[in-house]
C-alpha cells in the first residue's frame, strides 16, 4: 500500500483521516482492491471460503443444441402419442354408448330395461324407442381407430364421398392426405417434423379395462437422451395425469443394431398410461381366498349357530363372563360381529336361560 494512499492521497473517494487516534479501519466504501476493507480483502476471504472454487459447468451450458433438439423430438412424440390416446378414449365412449343403442336382437345389453336404453338414446341424441342401426351412425372402421381420428382412411373415403368415384391421385398435385406435394415435401425437410411416426397399438381390450396399464415405446437408443434432458423430460411427462415414463438400459447388441457408439449406458424410453377408473380385482387370488376360507370355516347356516352357541357358553359359564378366544374367532369368521356376540352372551348370562350347545359339526376339510 502505497504512502499517498494510506494518508488520503489516493484520487479514490474517501473520508478517511489517516492519522487518526481512533486506529485504522480501513475506509468505509473504499473499492480501490488494496485496502483491507476493500475489494481485494473480499477477493481473499472468497477464495479461501471456496466462493471462487472450481466449477467445470462454468461459462457452459447445461444442455448442448444437439441433447436440446433430441428432447424436442421426444416431447413431439409424446404429444402425439397423447393424442392418440385421448382419440381412442373418445372412440370407446362413442363404442359403448352405440353398444346400448342397437335394437335389442344384437345389443350384447338386450338384457337392460327399456327405461336405461331410453336414457342411452337420449343421452346419444338418438330418437327414443326407435334407435337406428349402428351403419347409420356413421361408424368408424377398425383400422381407423387403431390410429385415431383424422387418419388416412377417413380423409380417402372423404374424398370418395365428395367426388363419387375412385380419385387418382397421380393425376392431381395431392398426397392421400389432402395435402399439396410441394408443401409435403417441405414438411418432410422441415427440422420441426418428426422424422419417425410412433406407432401406438390401441385395438387390444387393455383400453376397455379399467386401471390398465399401457406400455407404449418412444424413443430408441440413437434418441439418447443426457442426464438434465431426462429429468426435464420426465417432469414434464409426469406432470400429465395419468401418465408415467421409465428407461429401459439396452444391451451391447441392442447398441450395435441402433449404431450407437456412446460408451456409456443409453436406454429405450417408454410412456405408461394408466387406463382411468378402479383397477378390476384380481379373479384367482378370490376364488383362492374363498376356497381356503371356506376349507377352515364353513359357511353352512347351521354350522354358524353351533359356533355362536359355543361362544356364548364360553361366556356364560366363564367367572369373569369373558368369551373364550376360540369360539369368539369361529363366531365371527361365520359371519356374526363381535358386538353382537357378547351382547348375547351379557343376554343370556343375565337370564341364567343356556340353550344347550347342539353337536359340534366335522368340518368340510377334504
Amino acid at each position: 500500500m502505497s504512502f499517498f494512499h494510506f494518508v488520503g492521497g489516493s484520487d479514490s473517494e474517501s473520508d478517511f483521516d489517516g492519522f487518526s487516534s481512533d486506529g485504522y479501519d480501513g475506509p468505509p466504501d473504499c473499492s480501490c482492491g488494496r485496502c483491507p476493507g476493500g475489494g481485494f480483502g473480499l477477493f481473499m476471504s472468497q477464495i479461501i471460503f471456496g466462493s471462487y472454487a472450481y466449477d467445470p459447468w462454468a461459462n457452459r451450458r447445461e444442455k448442448s443444441s444437439a441433447s436440446e433438439w433430441r428432447e424436442k423430438l421426444a416431447m413431439q412424440k409424446f404429444k402425439d402419442v397423447q393424442d392418440k390416446v385421448k382419440h381412442a378414449l373418445m372412440e370407446k365412449t362413442k363404442l359403448v354408448v352405440k353398444l346400448g343403442c342397437l335394437p335389442k336382437s344384437l345389443s350384447p345389453l338386450k338384457d337392460l330395461p327399456d327405461i336405461l336404453v331410453e336414457h342411452i338414446c337420449g343421452f346419444a341424441g338418438l330418437p327414443e324407442g326407435k334407435p337406428r342401426p349402428i351403419a347409420a351412425m356413421g361408424w368408424v372402421p377398425s383400422s381407423a381407430f387403431a390410429a385415431g381420428i383424422g387418419s388416412s382412411s377417413t380423409s380417402r373415403s372423404t374424398v370418395y364421398r365428395r367426388s363419387a368415384r375412385r380419385v387418382n391421385y397421380s393425376e392431381l398435385d395431392v398426397d392421400e392426405d389432402g395435402f399439396e406435394m410441394n408443401e409435403t415435401q417441405a414438411a418432410k425437410k422441415n427440422d420441426d417434423v418428426l422424422e419417425e411416426e410412433v406407432h401406438v397399438d390401441l385395438t387390444d381390450l387393455s383400453i376397455y379395462r379399467t386401471g390398465e396399464k399401457i406400455v407404449i415405446p418412444l424413443t430408441k437408443p440413437n434418441e439418447h437422451l443426457t442426464a438434465p434432458c431426462w429429468r426435464d423430460f420426465s417432469r414434464a411427462v409426469r406432470i400429465n395425469e395419468g401418465w408415467d415414463v421409465k428407461r429401459v438400459v439396452a444391451t451391447p447388441e441392442e447398441k450395435k443394431r441402433y449404431r450407437e457408439s456412446r460408451k456409456g449406458a443409453v436406454y429405450f424410453i417408454n410412456v405408461i398410461f394408466t387406463v382411468p377408473g378402479e383397477a378390476m380385482k384380481n379373479d384367482t387370488r378370490t376364488k383362492k381366498f374363498a376356497f381356503r376360507s371356506s376349507q377352515s370355516h364353513p359357511s353352512n347356516p347351521e354350522d354358524a349357530s353351533v359356533y355362536l352357541r359355543d361362544a356364548v357358553a364360553s361366556a356364560v359359564r366363564s367367572v369373569t363372563g369373558e368369551v373364550d378366544q376360540q369360539s369368539l374367532k369361529r363366531a365371527l369368521d361365520a359371519g356374526y360381529s363381535k358386538h353382537f356376540v357378547l351382547a348375547e352372551a351379557a343376554r343370556q348370562r343375565s337370564d341364567g336361560n343356556l340353550k344347550p350347545a347342539a353337536k359340534k359339526p366335522k368340518l368340510h376339510v377334504k
